[in-house]
């Protein structure tokens, strides 16, 4: 199922209990325009994905497909 992460003032997040494979990853604040993008989870390792949101309008949050 989806999981759900929260960031405070520093941008930090983090989300726990996400599968192995490729996993879509999206991000969104008012005021910005909503990043989509993909992380390969493997068996316990931590990933880290950093994300720079552009200012502007919100796009369409469609998600991508994973091959």
């Amino acid at each position: 199922g989806d999981k759900t992460g929260l960031t405070q003032g520093s941008g930090y997040y983090a989300i726990n209990g996400v599968g192995i494979g490729d996993r879509i990853i999206m991000a969104s604040k008012l005021g910005y325009q909503t990043y989509t993008g993909t992380v390969t989870v493997q068996k316990g390792m931590t990933v880290v994905h950093n994300i720079d949101l552009t200012k502007g309008s919100t796009t369409d949050t469609t998600p991508p497909t994973v091959p």
